[in-house]
């Protein structure tokens, strides 16, 4: 059995793309569509095998349920819920319950492999500052996508929208 299917196995799609980038990109859970697996390449937003990075097996099950923890957030905060208020508040409070497990996870793989954590800040806040260090951050344009990054702790997140 492979060690990594818990990252790979979906009910949702019969077939995992993966990113084939020179230079991958990584990211923790910028997009999680495509569960249980919340680790992208920034520059071709495909999933990236968690076998390449690679992830750590004693992290697996805790990446994977992250995942689904993440995309039930998201879910609640983006489908008009009554619940809606507090997922967004979980997903843009840096030091949310969920944020905490996140970059608990984004530290294990960063003693392996460069992979920054995705922050999902409020769209209105035009703020650009990291939520760690404070430094501004930086706007780095991607082959689909473009992205905010604090390079001192590795922090991502979407450019202000407005």
């Amino acid at each position: 059995m492979d060690q990594y299917s818990r990252l790979k196995e979906t009910p949702f799609h019969s077939e995992n793309v993966y990113c084939i980038c020179d230079v991958p990109v990584l990211v923790l859970g910028m997009m999680v569509s495509y569960l249980p697996n919340p680790i992208r390449c920034m520059n071709c937003l495909e999933l990236v095998n968690p076998s390449e990075i690679p992830v750590p097996i004693s992290e697996v099950f805790v990446l994977s349920d992250w995942a689904l923890s993440l995309a039930s957030i998201n879910w609640l905060a983006f489908n008009e819920s009554s619940y809606e208020n507090w997922a967004d508040s979980e997903r843009t409070n840096f030091h949310s319950k969920l944020n905490e497990v996140g970059l608990g996870i984004h530290g294990k793989l960063n003693e392996s492999s460069k992979i920054y954590y995705w922050y999902s800040r409020n769209m209105n806040d035009v703020t650009e500052n990291c939520p760690i260090c404070k430094k501004k951050m930086t706007k780095t344009k991607y082959k689909y996508s473009s992205a905010l990054q604090c390079e001192d702790c590795l922090i991502a997140a979407a450019p202000y929208a407005g």
